[in-house]
């Protein structure tokens, strides 16, 4: 595991385009802080999923959780949020908004209360 300055431990994090990128590497950064991470992708399964393997690997323990979604989707924004829920609940969101429809999905006001 990488030093890091900042501790995240019990922290659980929503990266959107999590696969590639800015995304990828906010995962990974997040992941070595301690974070659990729902690490999303709208279509790329493999690329999603290898980001998840390098991170879980390298870290000994399961912290990325990969997930296709499309935060255009309200269903699959609910999903995300649900799973988030499971594990403790978001407490840090990076969720791109391009043609979203987050608004919609159930639980999104506080998504978006994230981002304001």
């Amino acid at each position: 595991m990488t030093d890091t300055f900042m501790d995240l431990k019990g922290k659980v994090a929503i990266v959107t385009g999590g696969g590639r990128g800015l995304g990828r590497a906010m995962v990974i950064g997040l992941a070595r802080a301690g974070a659990t991470v729902i690490a999303t992708a709208a279509s790329e399964r493999a690329e999603i999923d290898r980001v998840g393997d390098l991170s879980n690997g390298e870290l000994g323990k399961e912290l990325v959780h990969p997930l296709i979604a499309d935060v255009r989707s309200p269903e699959d924004c609910a999903g995300v949020l649900d799973l988030a829920d499971r594990l403790g609940g978001a407490s840090i969101v990076n969720a791109g908004d391009k043609g979203s429809h987050v608004a919609e999905a159930k639980g999104a006001t506080r998504w978006l209360g994230f981002r304001e």
